[in-house]
């Protein structure tokens, strides 16, 4: 890491979490890739912070319009924290071998292996 760089990231940080808008705080966390890896966040392609809205906020390419956040579009997105069950998504599935019931709670990495199973092929490995 360059010489200063911790120290720009830890500014940052403190500007995004004291950040407010209209007396709300529109960032949840904000997170080191050291930090964000116990929930496995810490791929080479993260960046060094990694910043969660609160739901009720969104950003993107708003910035261009001179907006750092705006109210959410769409249903779905990605930059929360998916503890809120408002950011849990559905699985449902269909077809010939699928019994009938609920599957309760699903991890999405899961999602592959038990439609590989259903297929009969193997079930994909972990990424190196």
């Amino acid at each position: 890491m360059a010489p200063g760089h911790e120290d720009l990231t830890a500014r940052l940080r403190n500007l995004f979490t004291g950040w407010t808008v209209d007396g709300e705080r529109p960032v949840e966390r904000a997170l080191t890739r050291r930090e964000a890896a116990a929930g496995r966040l810490d791929n080479p392609n993260s960046g060094d912070l990694i910043v969660f809205l609160r739901e009720g906020f969104a950003s993107g390419n708003r910035l261009r319009e001179g907006k750092l956040y705006s109210l959410p579009t769409t249903l779905g997105a990605h930059g929360y924290l998916a503890t809120h069950s408002s950011m849990h998504g559905i699985y449902m599935a269909l077809g010939p071998g699928i019994g009938r019931g609920t599957a309760g709670t699903v991890q999405s990495p899961e999602v592959a292996g038990r439609v590989a199973s259903w297929l009969g092929i193997e079930k994909p490995r972990p990424a190196p």
